[in-house]
This record gives structure tokens, C-alpha cells and sequence, in this order.
């Protein structure tokens, strides 16, 4: 069952919602709330968290009982941290944080194994956990416009990972080690203060096959 309440003003979840146990996707896109109630956990055949464009700051602890949820949407929210019991979410797919107020993960992220897609474009991030070398199902990295320096270690230990955007950092060079990207197919660098000698030593450390975009 799908419940789409897009674009009602909502300020908070209707009490209600919490009993319709069949739901498997819940859209509140463009809304405006601002909490999530802890009995969300009551909905344990959610699929699909649809709750872009509302104003939450974070997550309820009991997030991590909902064991089917294969996607969280949080795109244009004001969240400053996810909980750390969303380590329990062994369905996870899609986690989508873009446009948001994010510096940090918690460790647990880890232990999202079926974890394919991570959306963190938009934050105020200048590191990854090391941690993160454990989503070695992740293929799409999105880590468009936050305050990186430098590509983050860790990225370099995702062996799956196929699409990797780091457009709009401050990014001047890239280590060698991005060879070990064996599969990936996609580069984004684009507005990075990249010299015109930087980018083609990158390019020559590149796999063959890799569109890069500077």
C-alpha cells in the first residue's frame, strides 16, 4: 500500500498513519515537519521513506526496527545527524541526504551492507568515517558541493563504487590510489581548483574507460 500526503502543509505525522501496518511507501514530500514519532517503528513492511522538502533535524532512534526499509529520502531537510541505531537497516538501498546540514556519519553507517547509493551532496562534510570501506556494495557516491580538501582515504577502498561526484569542493589533487577504483565509470571534479597539469595526471592514473568531467 502507498499513502502520498505530498505537499499538505503537514507539521507532524498523523496518529493515525501509525496504524495502517500494510504501508510499504510513505510520501510526505514537501511538507513541513519537523519530527518523526517513534511508533513509525509500528510500519515494519516499509519500503520506501519518501520526505524531501520538510525540516527535520534528525532521525527517531527506532528508525533502525524498521528491518524491510530499502530507501530514506531526506533531500532539502535541516538534518544535522541520522541516529545510530540506522546501522540496523540491513535492506537499506538508497540513503539520500543531499541539501542538508550534515558534518558527520555515525560509525554505524558501516554496517549498511546492501547500501548501493549514498547522496551527501549539499552538506558542510570535510571527511568521511573510515568506516565507510565496509559498503562494499556502494556504486554511487555523491559528494557534490560540501568542504573537502582533499578526497577523503576512504573513498579508495570502495572496490563497487562505479559513479563518484566531488564537483564543487576544494579539491587540488587526487592520490594515485584512485586505481584501485577498478569499476568505476563516472568522475565528476568539476569546479575544483584543479590545475590544467593536475588534471591530466589524473586522467593518465585513471582506468581506461572512465568519463571524467572537470
Amino acid at each position: 500500500e502507498v499513502l502520498d500526503l505530498s505537499s499538505n502543509l503537514l507539521k507532524r505525522f498523523p496518529a493515525s498513519l501509525m496504524k495502517l501496518e500494510n504501508l510499504t511507501t510513505i510520501n510526505f514530500y514537501r511538507n513541513e515537519i519537523v519530527s518523526i514519532p517513534s511508533d513509525i517503528q509500528n510500519l515494519q513492511n516499509l519500503r520506501i521513506l519518501e520526505l524531501s522538502f520538510n525540516k527535520l533535524t534528525t532521525l527517531p532512534m527506532e528508525i533502525g526496527n524498521l528491518d524491510s526499509l530499502e530507501q530514506i529520502i531526506l533531500y532539502e531537510n535541516e538534518m544535522i545527524s541520522l541516529p545510530v541505531t540506522i546501522g540496523n537497516l540491513g535492506e537499506l538501498k538508497i540513503l539520500n541526504l543531499n541539501a542538508n546540514q550534515m558534518q558527520k556519519l555515525p560509525e554505524t553507517i558501516s554496517e549498511l551492507r546492501s547500501l548501493e547509493t549514498l547522496e551527501l551532496a549539499a552538506n558542510r562534510f570535510t571527511n568521511l568515517p573510515e568506516d565507510l570501506q565496509y559498503l562494499q556494495n556502494l556504486t554511487n557516491l555523491n559528494c557534490f558541493s560540501n568542504q573537502f580538501t582533499e578526497v577523503p582515504t576512504v573513498i579508495f577502498k570502495l572496490k563497487a563504487l562505479e559513479k563518484l561526484n566531488l564537483a564543487s569542493n576544494q579539491i587540488k589533487t587526487i592520490s594515485k590510489e584512485i586505481r584501485a577504483l577498478r569499476r568505476l565509470q563516472i568522475l565528476n571534479l568539476y569546479q575544483n581548483p584543479l590545475t590544467e597539469s593536475t588534471k591530466k595526471k589524473i586522467a593518465g592514473i585513471l582506468p581506461e574507460g572512465v568519463k571524467i568531467r572537470f
